[in-house]
């Protein structure tokens, strides 16, 4: 993928708290259903998923994903 894409060598995040940079590298805001991270992925063939501590408002990435597992440590 970074030989046909692009590739961050030095990235800072916009937020210390890890939700909103998740959601922001995920979805972005998201208006009114637009495709997210997951959804350009499969839009061009691609099988996606989604596992670990997303902590996405609700749906955002769920319907994208073909594998969909929100797993929390609590």
């Amino acid at each position: 993928m970074a030989a046909e894409g692009v590739r961050f060598d030095n990235a800072i995040t916009q937020n210390p708290i890890c939700t909103p940079s998740r959601v922001s590298w995920l979805s972005g805001p998201n208006p009114n259903g637009l495709p997210n991270l997951l959804g350009h992925f499969c839009s061009a063939g691609y099988a996606s998923g989604a596992i670990g501590k997303i902590h996405c408002p609700e749906y955002w990435v769920e319907d994208s994903a073909d594998y969909f597992r929100e797993v929390c440590n609590t």
